[in-house]
């Protein structure tokens, strides 16, 4: 039961940690061309209402920029950086906000991606969204997914898993192998198992040993302990 609990705190543990770390601003790369973009997806697929939307507003927000810091911002028609439609540059400190309508059908389809960059500097995006609308029908809103960068549920069930994976080792140890010894009487091997294995200390076993040492999980010895005397 205390190997059990201790599990369960370990994995509560470990998801804390993961789910904390994934709260944190991601880096925006130094690079010079749309190559070197950090690509953030936006997917409408599956939201209420559903697209084609009458336009789309959105915002990528970043902290670190300081007065006179470059941060270059492409827009995509599809997803994953595919379809460059137009970049814009942007003279810090700022965020980058953005509004898609007619006659722009390829984004209010409702999948699109966006790429961000700097020059120089160290500048951390910290959020994403974007809100689909149709006029008479409601809003949708949705977060960005930042390409290459593992979601949190699935760093938390990685964490979970390497955790429930130590557990289960540290309750199930590997057999040790039992160590061929040679004794010059009975007396001296019977208390030599006497000193090694729990039944004998318990029961004063005066048997062979073989089952219990199975069922400590050892191999029983592939020789025979033969006594001199």
């Amino acid at each position: 039961m205390k190997q059990i609990i201790k599990g369960l705190m370990r994995a509560f543990a470990a998801i804390g940690i993961v789910l904390a770390c994934s709260a944190h601003a991601i880096p925006i790369p130094i690079g010079t061309t749309v190559a070197d973009d950090r690509i953030i997806n936006f997917n409408f697929t599956g939201q209420s209402p559903t697209p084609p939307y009458t336009f789309i507003q959105g915002d990528l927000n970043y902290a670190g920029q300081i007065a006179g810091e470059t941060v270059f911002a492409d827009v995509f028609s599809e997803l994953n950086g595919v379809g460059l439609f137009f970049s814009i540059t942007i003279v810090g400190p700022n965020s980058v906000g953005f509004t898609f309508g007619n006659p722009f059908p390829a984004f209010v389809d409702g999948q699109f991606s966006m790429g961000i960059r700097i020059a120089t500097g160290a500048v951390e995006l910290t959020s994403t969204s974007a809100r689909g609308t149709i006029d008479g029908d409601g809003t949708a809103t949705i977060a960005g997914v930042v390409a290459g960068v593992p979601e949190p549920t699935t760093m938390a069930l990685l964490g979970l898993g390497l955790v429930g994976l130590r557990a289960s080792r540290r309750c199930n140890p590997a057999p040790n192998p039992i160590t061929l010894a040679v004794f010059d009487s009975a007396e001296r091997k019977l208390s030599y198992w006497r000193a090694r294995c729990v039944p004998c200390k318990i029961n004063r076993c005066t048997g062979d040993h073989t089952n219990h040492r199975q069922a400590r999980g050892r191999s029983p010895s592939t020789g025979t302990a033969s006594p001199t005397a």
